[in-house]
């Protein structure tokens, strides 16, 4: 798979996934009852997750701690109203983080941040070090950065958290179909952007 590929990772078969793991039933119900040690081991499970998710999604590391902590105090306050069932806990979970990255993008009114902009443009701060911000970014960075916000969050869901078309569709509020076409997309883009980075950097380079 192009993503999990170019991230340096090996792509298992999907039962195989670390990211399948749930965590114990046990946990879970004393979660949604409200005890705090078994909150806290909720949130242990599930928070690289969600960290990774958010990061590959919003690609803008600053913004990570924060809007991750906002995705679990929206996850423990609808724990007690959630109802075990076919979906993964990990999905429902996922679901929120859509959500609340929905929220904040018609906030910002952007969904990516190519650079911390306010300190690239006058504010004691000089172009070469936005420019320096940027190159930072590696290319598979820049080429999810390319992507449509939707077709971005249905790769990582799918590529790297291991989540099926449903649950990807479930998770981000759409159709299986929608979900299929996005993912054709992001792929054919992000597998473009790959190919011709190498040159792009020795056009820049001279």
């Amino acid at each position: 798979m192009v993503v999990t590929r170019a991230l340096g990772e090996a792509a298992p078969a999907p039962a195989a996934r670390a990211d399948a793991r749930e965590i114990d039933e046990e946990t879970l119900a004393a979660a949604r009852a409200g005890d705090r040690r078994a909150q806290e081991d909720f949130v242990r499970w599930y928070e690289r997750r969600v960290h990774a998710f958010l990061g590959r999604s919003l690609l803008a590391r600053h913004q990570v701690d924060d809007l991750a902590q906002e995705v679990f105090l929206r996850v423990l306050r609808a724990l007690p109203r959630f109802e075990p069932g076919p979906a993964r806990v990990s999905t429902w979970i996922f679901s929120i983080a859509v959500r609340l990255l929905a929220d904040h993008g018609r906030r910002q009114r952007r969904w990516f941040i190519w650079f911390d902009e306010e300190r690239a443009t006058g504010h004691g701060h000089s172009p070469e070090e936005g420019a320096m911000a940027r190159e930072a970014l590696t290319d598979l960075e820049l080429g999810l950065a390319r992507l449509s916000p939707e077709q971005r969050m249905a790769l990582c869901l799918f590529e790297i958290h291991g989540l099926s078309h449903a649950e990807v569709a479930e998770a981000m509020g759409s159709s299986v179909a929608t979900v299929k076409t996005r993912l054709f997309r992001a792929r054919h883009a992000l597998r473009k952007h790959l190919k011709a980075a190498p040159s792009e950097r020795a056009g820049v380079s001279r």
